[in-house]
This record gives structure tokens, C-alpha cells and sequence, in this order.
């Protein structure tokens, strides 16, 4: 996406772009909802000290 964006605006393909953000728009939260569950599963498992 940067070598395109320095060539020209329409270099970039914005495609491509969308599936990069649409990625991260799912990731980050469904990384959240993991590491919630792996904490509330440790503390269960641990005791509180999690």
C-alpha cells in the first residue's frame, strides 16, 4: 500500500486495503474476547491470584 500511495493514488489497490482493515476490525476484538476468557478461566482454575 505504501509503494503504491508514492507512485500514485490510483496504484493502490484498494481492494486490498479493505481486506487489510476489515482483518484488523475482527482481529483485535475476537484477541480481546480470547485473553477475557483465558483470564477468567486462569482465575478459576488459580484462585484470584491471576
Amino acid at each position: 500500500m505504501g509503494v503504491g500511495a508514492t507512485r500514485s493514488y490510483s496504484a493502490v489497490k484498494w481492494g486490498v486495503v479493505r481486506e487489510i482493515v476489515a482483518a484488523w476490525v475482527l482481529t483485535i476484538p475476537a484477541a480481546v474476547i480470547v485473553a477475557g476468557l483465558c483470564c477468567l478461566v486462569g482465575r478459576a482454575v488459580f484462585g484470584g491470584g491471576v
